[in-house]
């Protein structure tokens, strides 16, 4: 028999990954198999109470005893899960035909706004779905909505892991080899360095068991690429996951004017405007609330600040909640260029005395401060313009996980998710449930 188990939030700032979790689970199982990739799945980036990448994972198993196989991953969450530092895991364990009646609508809320946990709770009770949960349950979000993925686009990460005795140690990855692998295999593979600051992009930073990940759209890639990356550590074990990173799935509908949503908004550029930090301000015609680009983004920065009046665009990204100084804003992530404006209108010059005239009004033409001469219209000027349109993203290093890539907007994705024969290695992993 065939059931979809989600599980999410079960690591801390502190350390833990659910991924890693995942990958003990399917080297580990005894009551059942997992018979696919599992699926990483990204949730809303904006929402504050997340941990890093807001991610969230799915097995696909094969069991002849469900209640013992739910049991048996239930105490799997509950030994590996950093609850003591915050943690509030939750799995749900449902039948495969359940997914599009009960979950598609959760994960598209997840996505792109705030989802109630008593809520997905109540849902999972009145369809008598089995599910666990540890500290205030808030994990039955996630985990519900990775069983809601819809696979509508979707590419794949092969994780690598680290032995225990390496989990909060400088991660040592030889930077060269990055650099031949992403040569290699790009763009089947992205993400893996940014040539700007000279920084390896596949390696996290915090105390969690991950040693790397390798982001592409083909999973054969990965297996190369994988063999090419040197590092001064013996990994414990991969998994290769089937993933909504790089779809931009969280961008998919018109943004609500609502804290930590997430989506676009289009409109035409009213002003834009450089602060402090070299930040730049965007507001559109018709839209309620500024657009905020933010010097960290790079490429994207460089863009906005040469935006001007009258440029329509679509800006995507999250909305950050108001504060004491702020009002709500739009942190843009990705902006699409429709159309550029060509022409400054300026007022006329006095043909005699030489300066700038002073409009009348609207509609009733320009005069002369000084000899009092008169003129209809304005002047126009027609400018080359250092944007054209198009999309424009920031610097690799500012991506999320969600973030897509250039190198995807003209990829051939796959149509159906094919298995390499060796998407799972497990090999030098230590047994932590052992012990």
């Amino acid at each position: 028999m065939e059931y979809l188990v989600g599980i999410d939030d079960t690591d801390s700032a502190s350390g833990m990954c659910t991924t890693y979790l995942a990958y003990y689970i399917t080297s580990s199982a005894k009551s059942f198999s997992v018979k696919a990739y599992p699926r990483l799945v990204r949730l809303n980036p904006n929402i504050p109470f997340k941990t890093r990448g807001n991610a969230s994972v799915c097995l696909d198993i094969d069991t002849e005893n469900p209640s013992k196989a739910f049991s048996e991953i239930c105490n799997y969450v509950k030994k590996l899960s950093d609850v003591s530092h915050g943690a509030n895991s939750g799995v749900v364990f449902a039948k495969k035909e359940t997914r599009n009646k009960i979950f598609a609508k959760v994960y598209q809320h997840a996505l792109t706004g705030v989802v109630n946990h008593r809520r997905v709770k109540r849902i999972l009770e009145e369809n008598n779905v089995p599910h666990y949960t540890l500290g205030n349950g808030m994990g039955l979000v996630g985990a519900s909505a990775a069983i809601g993925f819809d696979m509508k686009d979707y590419t794949f990460e092969l994780i690598a892991y680290r032995m225990k005795e390496n989990w909060g140690k400088p991660r040592i990855i030889d930077p060269k080899s990055v650099v031949e692998m992403d040569l290699a295999t790009f763009p089947q593979t992205f993400n893996n360095f940014d040539y700007e600051k000279e920084r390896v992009l596949i390696a996290p930073h915090g105390p969690d068991p991950v040693l790397f990940g390798i982001r592409a759209d083909n999973p054969e890639i990965l297996l190369k690429a994988f063999n090419l990356i040197r590092t001064e550590e013996q990994p414990d074990g991969y998994l290769i996951y089937l993933s909504n990173q790089h779809t931009d799935a969280h961008l998919c509908k018109k943004i609500e004017e609502k804290s930590f949503s997430s989506g676009w908004v289009e409109g035409i550029v009213k002003s834009v405007k450089r602060i402090r930090g070299g930040h730049i301000m965007v507001e559109l015609h018709g839209v309620g609330f500024p657009l905020a680009v933010y010097s960290p983004t790079g490429d994207l920065a460089r863009v906005a600040s040469r935006l001007m009046k009258g440029d329509r665009i679509k800006a995507y990204g999250g909305m950050r909640k108001p504060s004491k100084n702020h009002k709500m804003t739009l942190n843009i992530e990705k902006i699409e260029v429709i159309s550029v404006e060509r022409n400054i209108y300026t007022n006329p010059t006095c043909f005699k005395c030489g300066i700038r005239m002073k409009s009348e009004g609207s509609g009733k033409g320009f005069e002369c401060r000084k000899c009092g001469s008169r003129r209809k219209c304005k002047v126009v000027t027609t400018i080359e313009r250092e944007i054209l349109p198009g999309i424009y993203l920031s610097s690799p290093r500012a991506h999320r996980h969600l973030t897509k890539p250039y190198a995807r907007y003209n990829s051939y994705r796959i149509t159906e998710p094919f298995y390499v024969e060796k998407w799972f290695c497990a090999e030098s992993r230590n047994l932590l449930l052992s012990k």
